[in-house]
């Protein structure tokens, strides 16, 4: 589902020097597995969402999704690549203001198929818990309750793979084991993969699969 190969990435620092962040020689993620990765602060896991995602390119290297290289694509083809392929639940949410919680999530599915299914929309959001709150726009939720909107639309339209950033870290104890149940659970009956950055040890500890980011980037295992 997801291969990368001599993957590389670095930033133009303010003084023109380049600040290496990622260099990945290989890394596989096989279609419907579902692993978590861990790393300390700044060592490079919200890039390397990103440069799976194709919202960021790759100085080289190869990112691989359900076997299209996104990185021989043009801009307009990757981001079609992303609406059909992967869903991304990002740490800021990244929701519209001016929609409430079940425009956001139908407005992913009209990138990825061009239609909106209301009855999975509310579906969705009513596994999180927010049936209550489908009219509502992101500035009357709470950030919880935003969160939680987030995850919901990024799986509404049927991904292959998930990419998800901390996705709880902005949710109550309480819903907490509520969304990652929604992910797995959703993710398997659909045989969606996934990769999930956390910190939390409760959230990592549920997935068989656990990779740390140093051990396979060797910028971070070098810093």
């Amino acid at each position: 589902m997801l291969v990368l190969k001599g993957l590389k990435k670095s930033f133009i620092e303010p003084g023109g020097e380049r600040l290496p962040v990622l260099d990945v020689p290989e890394f596989r993620l096989g279609e419907a597995e579902q692993a978590v990765l861990l790393g300390r602060s700044g060592c490079g896991k919200t890039t390397l969402l990103h440069v799976i995602a194709g919202i960021s390119t790759p100085d080289s290297g190869v990112v691989e999704i359900d076997g299209v290289d996104i990185t021989k694509l043009d801009e307009a083809r990757r981001d079609r690549i992303r609406a059909e392929k992967v869903g991304y639940i990002f740490q800021t949410f990244n929701l519209l203001a001016g929609f409430s919680a079940l425009e956001n999530v139908m407005l992913g599915m009209t990138f990825a198929q061009g239609k909106r299914d209301e009855r999975r929309a509310r579906d969705l959001l009513g596994r999180v818990g927010l049936s209550h709150r489908l009219r509502h726009k992101p500035g009357t939720l709470s950030v919880g309750e935003q969160q939680r909107v987030a995850v919901a639309r990024a799986l509404a339209n049927r991904p292959r793979l998930l990419l998800a950033d901390e996705p709880t870290a902005s949710v109550d104890p309480k819903h907490q084991q509520q969304v990652i149940d929604l992910i797995r659970s959703t993710c398997r009956e659909e045989s969606v993969a996934i990769f999930l950055v956390t910190h939390a040890p409760e959230v990592a500890s549920q997935f068989d699969r656990v990779e740390h980011l140093e051990q396979f980037n060797r910028v971070a295992a070098l810093a």
